[in-house]
């Protein structure tokens, strides 16, 4: 397997919703953003919780944009079950749009059973449906039997009818295997969850429920009949942002798309509009991703250390995804050598792991920047820091000396390899 150059072992992950597009429209300059990448040569993927074959998204959102992009350049939050092989011909139980049944029908799995399939060959499952007026869809991959028990439950994407959907997922949960009985009270299968986004940035002006209220709307439910068992509380295997196993994936994925070791891939930019999902997802995953948030989506501003979690905390900010792509090509990005002679300061604070890590990092990898280091709380800070006692709660803080003497604050509170990097290519 050849070596990475210096330019592939940088990837871009972009989330699809508020980043590319927003409802039928492209988001401005995301075209030329997808452009920039591919002459740069960077690798570059697209990652949504939605759901859906990756083709047809692909397709949706080449349409929009105007610019074709590869199905092999999509991972959607139910990618990763292509590789379920233990469970494509065991009977499971598919809560999900039609667009989901495609998608499984694609990734092989040939003893599935969509729930729409149980109303149109027993309505009395679900008797309150018949006040919405839909007819039953049935689709088929599978038909259902109540002799041969279900082995797992998949949820893909936003079902429209959340009282069916809820009701049909706790009788398969709670059958006991072999058995017609959806009394048991504890959880009898697993239950694979792949979108937990509360919200997502569509076409309206305010963020619309996604998949995540459904599960929150399910586990209220399941708590409420199961308020008196030890196992009340819903046993859920999470896929799609912000969860891990998504990104294992990934890291993968786009290692085969550069044609080189993933662990030649040193820095992956996320960038979304989430803090949530996008954001968390990547700061959870740590190294090599580093998370990128813009503000064309959920999000409006940036989010406030103290007010969001930690780990909802930004590495980077910018307003859009092109203003994004042209810091990271300009003279080289984050790859680019900062000035030998810039002049770095650290303000740190007692007890602070983050201080910690920060100092490891500039000792790692920035060690010909000469540092200086201020712990606030021993000793007074500079007045040539631009610091203020409202500071003190969030060290540790980056300055780097500009060209006229002065002191720009750069970064603060979790601050990556990758961003330090960015900020001296940018401001040294």
């Amino acid at each position: 397997m050849r070596r990475c150059p210096a330019l592939l072992r940088r990837a871009v992950v972009l989330d699809i919703d508020g980043v590319i597009i927003r409802g039928p429209k492209a988001i401005a300059g995301a075209k030329a953003a997808l452009q920039q990448l591919d002459l740069a040569g960077v690798p570059w993927m697209l990652l949504t919780n939605g759901s859906g074959p990756e083709e047809r998204k692909a397709a949706t959102v080449s349409g929009i944009v105007g610019f074709e992009i590869d199905p092999a350049r999509v991972v959607v939050s139910h990618t990763p079950m292509r590789e379920f092989d233990h469970l494509k011909h065991e009977r499971i139980l598919l809560s999900a749009r039609q667009s989901g049944v495609d998608a499984l029908k694609a990734y092989g799995f040939t003893d599935a059973v969509w729930s729409e399939d149980h109303i149109a060959h027993n309505p009395t499952q679900v008797p309150l449906r018949s006040k919405t007026n839909r007819p039953p869809r049935p689709s088929a991959i599978a038909d259902p039997d109540p002799d041969v028990p279900y082995k797992a439950v998949a949820v893909f994407g936003e079902p429209d009818d959340w009282y069916s959907e809820i009701q049909i997922i706790l009788d398969a949960l709670h059958t006991h295997p072999g058995t017609n009985a959806s009394n048991q009270p504890a959880q009898q299968i697993p239950l694979y969850w792949f979108n937990s986004d509360v919200t997502y940035s569509g076409q309206y002006h305010h963020p619309r429920l996604a998949g995540g209220s459904l599960l929150a709307a399910l586990q209220g439910v399941h708590q409420a009949l199961f308020s008196e068992s030890p196992a009340k509380k819903l046993d859920v295997v999470h896929y799609g942002k912000p969860h891990q196993g998504q990104y294992a994936y990934l890291i993968e994925k786009l290692a085969r798309l550069a044609r080189c070791a993933a662990r030649e891939l040193t820095e992956v930019y996320c960038v979304g509009d989430n803090i949530w999902s996008d954001v968390a997802g990547a700061n959870r995953a740590g190294p090599p991703f580093a998370s990128v948030l813009v503000l064309s989506g959920i999000a409006a501003e940036e989010p406030v250390p103290g007010r969001a979690p930690q780990e909802c905390l930004p590495d980077l900010v910018y307003p859009d995804v092109l203003a994004f792509v042209r810091d990271l090509l300009a003279a080289g990005g984050p790859d680019s050598a900062a000035a030998a002679a810039a002049q770095l300061a650290v303000v740190t604070g007692s007890e602070c792991p983050l201080c910690d890590e920060l100092m490891e990092i500039l000792a790692d990898n920035h060690a010909g920047h000469p540092v200086a280091e201020y712990d606030c709380s021993q000793a007074a800070v500079p007045s040539a820091l631009p610091f203020t006692e409202a500071d003190r709660n969030r060290v540790p803080l980056l300055y780097c000396q500009q060209k006229d003497g002065s002191y720009k604050e750069i970064a603060h509170g979790r601050i990556t390899a990758a961003a330090v990097k960015w900020k001296l290519a940018k401001y040294a």
